[in-house]
Order: C-alpha cells, then sequence, then structure tokens
C-alpha cells in the first residue's frame, strides 16, 4: 500500500508579470440598507479583490458586485477624495452619466470603462469610495 504524499500549498503573492501589476484591494460595505439583527450579526461586511492594474474601473466593479453576491443593476461611481461624499473627489462615473455630469460644480474625472487600475496611483493603505445604487446607498 502506497503511502499518501503530502503536499502543500502557498498563498498566491501579489506578483508583477509581463509588466502588469496585481493590486489587493479589501472592500467593505459601510452603508446602505441593512437590518440591525444582521449588523449586530457581521458588524464587519467585506471581501478580498484581486485586480490586474490594466483592468478598468468597470472591471472592478464587476469583481465587487460578484464578491457581494449581487444580481441588481444600479448606477455607480468610484469616489477618490479625503473621505466618503467628499464634495471635492474625483469621480469615474458611468458613460451615460459623464456627459450629463460635465456641467457640475465637481464634473467627472472620467469613465469607469476607460479608467485603468495603475492610471489611478492608488497607494497601499489609501481608501477610495465605491458609491452603489444611488438611492439606497
Amino acid at each position: 500500500m502506497a503511502r499518501p504524499k503530502k503536499t502543500t500549498a502557498s498563498p498566491p503573492r501579489p506578483t508583477e508579470k509581463d509588466g502588469v501589476r496585481l493590486y489587493t484591494l479589501e472592500v467593505f460595505l459601510i452603508g446602505g440598507p441593512i437590518t440591525e439583527k444582521f449588523a449586530k450579526k457581521n458588524p464587519v461586511v467585506s471581501r478580498t479583490i484581486q485586480i490586474r492594474g490594466d483592468q478598468t474601473l468597470e472591471d472592478l466593479h464587476r469583481a465587487i458586485f460578484d464578491a457581494f453576491d449581487r444580481w441588481d443593476e444600479h448606477m455607480y461611481e468610484f469616489q477618490f477624495g479625503e473621505g466618503p461624499m467628499d464634495p471635492e473627489a474625483r469621480r469615474y462615473v458611468l458613460p451615460s452619466a459623464f456627459e450629463m455630469d460635465m456641467g457640475e460644480e465637481n464634473p467627472p474625472a472620467g469613465r469607469v470603462d476607460q479608467t485603468t487600475i495603475d492610471s489611478l496611483g492608488l497607494e497601499v493603505g489609501r481608501s477610495f469610495g465605491y458609491w452603489f445604487d444611488f438611492g439606497d446607498g
């Protein structure tokens, strides 16, 4: 009788392969329509997502959407400012919202389908916002 072989697996590590960076992001829910009972049982709701630097914010939206088992599409945007809902934040919006929002006091910095993760200048420990479903937050 042959003895089973012992195998070990190393956790995946961020790499830069063929010049493409891999980012590991911690995504936390900080609001929305959750019940008090759920919030007591789950004080922190988060997911870890890895995404390549050559992917777009639209790809990140899709990864977040899938990671949180969402099925209902809503408008969304990404915000890079001093905190949640910072009125001075750089905003990246849906293509349909880009033209409409150009006349605002703080027009969008770009479109989610054209902005790559690498182009954002992300730094370790820096937070940014993902606002999904403008009605319920």
